[in-house]
C-alpha cells in the first residue's frame, strides 16, 4: 500500500487518524479518491455494527431516549432511527469491536443491558469462527476466555 505517515493513503490526507492505516482509512481513500462517485452507503446496523446507542441520551431498561445521533433532523418522521442493538446476529454481516471491545481481551460482558447481550453474541460468534480457523488450519481447538 501507499500509506504515508504524514499524509495518509496516497498522501491525499486519508489519515493520519486513529484507524487510518486500516479499514477506516483505506475505504474512504478507495471510494473518494481512486473511484469517486462509485461508493454507496450501507446500513451500518448490518455492515460494521458496533452495538452503539443510536440516541444522545442513555438507554434505560432497553428503552432509548433523546435525539438520533445519525445527523439527520427529521421531525416529520418523529426522529426515527434504527437501534442496531436490536438486530439479530444472523442479520449482521460485519461488526466493529470498539464498544464491545476485542473478544481476546476477555472483558466481561455479563450485564443484562441491550448492548451487552449483543456484545456477548458478537464475541461468541468471533470465538466460533476463530475455532473453525484453528481446527481447519492447525488442527487444534481454539482457546477461549475460560482457558478451554
Amino acid at each position: 500500500g501507499d500509506f504515508r505517515p504524514n499524509g495518509g493513503w496516497g498522501g491525499q490526507g486519508f489519515g493520519p487518524f486513529y484507524g487510518s492505516m486500516t479499514f477506516q482509512g483505506i475505504i474512504p481513500y478507495y471510494y473518494d479518491h481512486l473511484h469517486p462517485g462509485t461508493g454507496v452507503e450501507l446500513n451500518h446496523c448490518v455492515y460494521n455494527n458496533m452495538a452503539d446507542n443510536p440516541r444522545d441520551k442513555p438507554t434505560r431498561n432497553d428503552k432509548v431516549s433523546g435525539n438520533c445521533r445519525d445527523g439527520y433532523n427529521r421531525p416529520d418522521k418523529h426522529d426515527v432511527c434504527e437501534d442496531c442493538r436490536s438486530r439479530s446476529l444472523g442479520e449482521v454481516v460485519t461488526t466493529h469491536f470498539t464498544l464491545c471491545q476485542k473478544p481476546w481481551e476477555c472483558l466481561p460482558q455479563d450485564g443484562d443491558r441491550i448492548q451487552e447481550r449483543l456484545c456477548r453474541r458478537f464475541h461468541g460468534e468471533w470465538y466460533r469462527i476463530r475455532e473453525d480457523l484453528e481446527v481447519s488450519v492447525w488442527g487444534r481447538r481454539a482457546v477461549d476466555c475460560r482457558g478451554g
